[in-house]
């Protein structure tokens, strides 16, 4: 049966993003509770930013009673439409609530994602409420992907960010990516990011460059003379600048 946690990062990837991982600093900012991103990336050294950047390692970030209230009421209302269509249910975290709608028949589900919104935005406005795939989302509009981008700014500046994704939430990082970064959104659709990527084997393929490129400055030696170094990834992952969301 497919259900969300199905989504687990393989081994060749594990590789990839392990060896990346020993050449730079490397953050891994998800939807998803730490406990899965703890149990996928055991063993690398990887900084882990779980529930969109609301929860890290240090578990530093807190909410108020007040908020947690309203998560608990917010939770129990959505546990009442879940009871309502098969194939749906309710993702508590720590930070937010996450409908999931992708074993529900096309109606159902398509039923049940109008009813969650609607019962969300009318009785909770303080919350932000998004949609993913096959999930509609409710969180605390200040505790967002740009938050880890703002935060390792200020504690590595000047520093190159490089931010990958192909989420909406992922909206908020590229946003907060200075000018000298680079804001990568993957997929066609819209974006405040800068440069574009097909799919996630263009994602693969550009980690695996990007790890040719800092093992081949780490081994370098010293020179007076310039060197030709080769570019930091293949010409056609800049060529296909994203489409901003201003010009749509």
């Amino acid at each position: 049966m497919k259900v969300p946690a199905s989504a687990v990062p393989d081994e060749e990837l594990r590789r990839i993003l392990g060896e990346l991982s020993e050449r730079c600093d490397l953050h891994i900012v998800s939807e998803r509770p730490m406990h899965e991103l703890k149990n996928w990336f055991a063993g690398l050294k990887i900084h882990l930013h779980a529930e969109h950047g609301a929860v890290d390692e240090t578990e530093k970030r807190r909410i108020s009673p007040g908020e947690e209230a309203i998560l608990g009421e917010l939770g129990s209302g959505m546990e009442a439409i879940a009871h309502k269509f098969s194939g749906t249910r309710v993702e508590t975290k720590k930070f937010s609530l996450c409908f999931h709608y992708r074993n529900a028949t096309p109606y159902d589900g398509e039923a049940a994602r109008l009813e969650v919104k609607q019962y969300a935005s009318s009785h909770f406005p303080s919350l932000q409420i998004l949609e993913g795939k096959k999930t509609v989302e409710a969180r605390f509009p200040h505790l967002h992907k740009g938050v880890v981008v703002r935060e390792l700014m200020e504690e590595c500046s000047p520093c190159l960010i490089v931010a990958i994704g192909d989420d909406q939430t992922d909206e908020d990082m590229f946003n907060a990516v200075p000018s000298i970064g680079y804001s990568i959104v993957v997929g066609g659709q819209p974006s405040h990011a800068k440069f574009r990527l097909r799919d996630s084997d263009d994602v693969r393929q550009l980690l695996k460059e990007l790890n040719v490129r800092l093992e081949f400055e780490k081994n370098a030696v010293p020179s007076r003379e310039p060197l030709d170094l080769p570019p930091p990834v293949s010409p056609r992952f800049y060529l296909d600048r994203s489409v901003d969301f201003a010009s749509v």
